[in-house]
């Protein structure tokens, strides 16, 4: 049997590295409005 590397790589990585920075940043503040008019906004 041989051992397998389930490793994303490093772009998944800084993907999930960056990914809580971005929504604490930029998503958690408008999450209020967002959940009020029940649409996301297409630029985040």
């Amino acid at each position: 049997m041989t051992d397998s590397d389930f490793a994303l790589g490093e772009t998944a990585d800084m993907i999930r590295d960056s990914t809580p920075r971005f929504v604490a940043d930029r998503i958690a503040p408008l999450a209020a409005e967002i959940d009020a008019r029940a649409r996301f906004p297409r630029a985040l």
